[in-house]
């Protein structure tokens, strides 16, 4: 099975680093990665570990590699949320504003009919 988990990390690999060469991610695209990941995980946590000391090393090298890939993306990720929430403020800011001007508006209205 040590085979297995190779492979099932090298997959995972190779699509974490396709995820990073993509500019802009959709959430579709991350939720795809995402049910990758747990798929991949699902197996390994039922998978035999390798006995041979040259798989050890490569799975233990798969593993690092995933692990530094995977704080690029967090970081990447981290990114676009306080980016999103950066926005969401300044939306909440201009309604406010603009809720307040409106109902100033609308009482001069009333005053002046």
């Amino acid at each position: 099975m040590s085979q297995a988990m190779r492979e099932y990390l090298e997959q995972l690999l190779a699509e974490e680093i396709k995820l990073l060469g993509e500019t802009d991610w959709d959430f579709l695209r991350l939720e795809k990665w995402n049910a990758l990941r747990e798929e991949i995980f699902t197996r390994l946590r039922d998978a035999e570990l390798p006995t041979a000391e040259d798989e050890r090393t490569a799975v233990c090298k798969l593993i690092a590699d995933l692990l530094r890939v995977d704080a690029t993306i967090i970081t990447r990720l981290q990114s676009r949320l306080a980016e999103l929430s950066r926005h969401m403020t300044a939306t909440h800011r201009f309604r406010r504003s603009h809720d307040e001007a409106s109902s100033h508006a609308a009482a001069l209205l009333q005053q002046i009919v």
